[in-house]
């Protein structure tokens, strides 16, 4: 298949078309010249359906990186031979990721408590593309997050103000980003991992009620809406049910005296 054909096959949607063609692009330059290239920031979602193209076209040496371990947002990063995934740990710069920490002065410490929405708000406020932005930790007056190296002298330039209140910023080239891990971890058993069963189970509602959600559209795994209710769970997946929360499969693997089999969880507050 051409090039045409395998994004075609991939999806139908215009948009996911243009990103999955700059992902190939991307892909066939590091492989012509040897060199390192790299996405903006993308989804689950859409890093999901760059995976299926990269695994489609046999690629090799890549990494998904959004700034630290478990991010949501990720840039896809093809590697030269003579590179590593440690390399880009090591030093984020290397596919144009910086990170940049918006605090508040002392006098307003304790009154300041910035949400996500505050700050991606105030980013997008400026102008600045969502593609260019990665990750948000916020906790109270201060906000971390990863961007794109190539928009840092505008951010430094023109983020003054956070919500209501003045920000000083400070740009880092590598920085370990520590979200809050508000979640509590659980096990359970079930006849089959079978999505329905599993989000009956992690999200405490019936077999039925979990069947309408998933015929509703409101569950999605690794950030993809999916509508057939005996698709496999597996282990490292992320379950969504919209407006009950967030899940991931931690591990999946033996089997109870029933014949039941037992997995683990973390189910985000």
């Amino acid at each position: 298949m051409n090039k045409t054909e395998i994004i075609n096959k991939i999806s139908s949607n215009p948009e996911q078309r243009i990103l999955l063609s700059h992902i190939f692009d991307l892909c066939e330059r590091r492989n012509g010249r040897n060199v390192i290239t790299a996405s903006d920031f993308m989804s689950e979602p859409d890093a999901y359906l760059a995976e299926i193209l990269i695994n489609t076209v046999k690629a090799d040496n890549y990494v998904f990186f959004g700034g630290y371990a478990d991010a949501e947002r990720k840039c896809v990063v093809f590697l030269p031979d003579y590179y590593t995934e440690d390399d880009i740990s090591d030093e984020p710069s290397l596919c144009d990721v910086s990170y940049i920490e918006a605090s508040v002065d002392k006098f307003n410490e304790k009154s300041a408590s910035f949400s996500h929405r505050d700050v991606l708000g105030s980013l997008m406020g400026l102008g600045i593309e969502r593609h260019l932005i990665g990750d948000i930790v916020a906790d109270g007056g201060r906000a971390v997050f990863a961007v794109k190296s190539k928009i840092v002298p505008f951010i430094t330039e023109n983020l003054i103000k956070i919500s209501r209140y003045p920000v000083t910023i400070t740009v880092y080239d590598k920085y370990e980003m520590s979200p809050k891990q508000d979640y509590v971890s659980d096990s359970d058993t079930v006849a089959s991992m079978r999505l329905d069963a599993v989000i009956s189970s992690v999200f405490l509602v019936s077999r039925n009620s979990a069947c309408d959600a998933i015929n509703g559209g409101l569950i999605s795994v690794n950030g993809i809406a999916v509508m057939k209710p005996d698709r496999t769970v597996n282990e490292g997946d992320k379950l969504s049910l919209r407006g009950k929360g967030k899940a991931i499969i931690d591990s999946v693997g033996g089997f109870s005296k029933k014949g039941r089999i037992r997995f683990s969880y973390r189910k985000y507050k």
